[in-house]
Parts: C-alpha cells; structure tokens; sequence
C-alpha cells in the first residue's frame, strides 16, 4: 500500500516509491499572472534520446547536429519577424487538469499538470489559476509557452 503524499505550502515533495519529487514555486511571466510549481525529474529521462542515455560521444553529436540545424534555420529564414521553425529533437509534452464543480452545470479549473519531456531531461508543471471561475482559466497557449520557457531556463 502506497502512503499519501506529504505536500508542504510553497513547495510540495511528494514521496513515490523511490522518487522524492521536489517542486519549486514560482509565477508565470504573462500578462495574467499566477502561481506554477514545477520540477525536474532526476534520472535518465523518458525521451527516447535522453542525453543521461547517451555515451558523452552521442551527446555532443546530438547537440552539435541541434546547433547546426537552428543555424542553418537562421541563416536561411528570409523574414526576422517569423518564428523560427524547431529544428531540434521532438519536445514531448501530456497534460491533465482538475476540475471542481462551482455550479450544478459549470466547472471550475482547480490545476492543470504538464509532463514535458526532451532531450535534456523531463520536467513535471502544475499551473493553479487566480480562482476556478471561467474568466481565469488559462489558455492552451499561455501554459505551453510557460512550460517551454522553464524547461530552455533548467536545460
């Protein structure tokens, strides 16, 4: 039997068998703030080119490879003001969310969960919402965008 997680304010560590999960508080850089936890998870990674998984020799080839194709990407994009395309590995990414009932037939968001996994590691993200009401609900968007920006700035 698996005990209950132990989850502190602030920072939550949720004990899994043999996995301590430490997640640390922060808030999102968008024009709507709110809270998000987030953390990496220690260990190999589940992306199938996970850098852990790799011989140093593999690893530099990958990145070398990742470098070259952003480079090319740069050099040969015709406008400055279009994003750029990816042109590293594949960036996985699942989510869920939490719901609580505010009426009889409306839902509110309590959380949304990410898992993002590439090849520098995986990174779980729980995003909490000013309140469940409708108008604080977040985008698809804001969130992605959000998780992107911790997984480039933990590596």
């Amino acid at each position: 039997m698996t005990s209950a997680p132990d989850v502190r304010p602030g920072i939550g560590v949720f004990n899994l068998p043999e996995i301590i999960l430490e997640f640390i508080r922060t808030e999102s850089q968008t024009d709507k703030p709110f809270a998000i936890d987030y953390c990496l998870i220690v260990g190999e990674g589940s992306h199938p080119r996970a850098l852990d998984r790799l011989s140093d020799e593999d690893a530099l080839d990958v990145l070398a490879k990742n470098h070259m194709a952003e480079a090319m990407a740069l050099i040969s994009r015709t406008d400055p003001g279009h994003p750029l395309l990816g042109t590293g590995d594949t960036f996985y990414v699942g989510y869920d969310a939490e719901w609580t009932a505010i009426t009889d037939s409306v839902l509110g968001v309590e959380s949304y969960q990410f898992y993002a996994s590439g090849i520098g590691g995986d990174l779980a993200v729980i995003f909490y919402p000013n309140s469940p009401t409708i108008e604080d609900r977040l985008t698809l968007a804001e969130m992605l965008a959000e998780v992107l920006r911790l997984a480039r700035e933990t590596g």
